[in-house]
């Protein structure tokens, strides 16, 4: 049976956005939503469609090592710039092993 993480994450991706396979999908939080979040990323994975989280620093390495155990830990930088896009004020880029 469904959680009721899992029955909302659907409610959103299913039914009040209609996520479809190919989409680019912004999931814009904070780390207060994270359960919601990780249920949410995983339907829009299996919709077939491309999640892109945009979370403060620490709550994406919390995040991370979360949804991954210690898979999920990493190292991480920072690099200042005058300017990012959609009006970010860092960016976090990842590079992943899919075993």
């Amino acid at each position: 049976m469904a959680s009721r993480l899992e029955r909302l994450a659907g409610v959103l991706v299913d039914y009040s956005t209609r996520i479809r396979k190919g989409d680019l999908v912004c999931i814009d939080t904070g780390p207060a939503a994270r359960p919601l979040v990780q249920e949410v990323w995983k339907r829009v994975l299996d919709a077939g469609a491309h999640p892109h989280l945009r979370l403060d620093v620490d709550g994406a390495s919390d995040l991370l090592v979360e949804a991954f155990g210690d898979a999920g830990r990493h190292a991480r930088s920072a690099v200042g710039m005058q300017q990012l896009h959609y009006g970010m004020a860092i960016e976090i880029e990842g590079v992943f092993e899919i075993r």
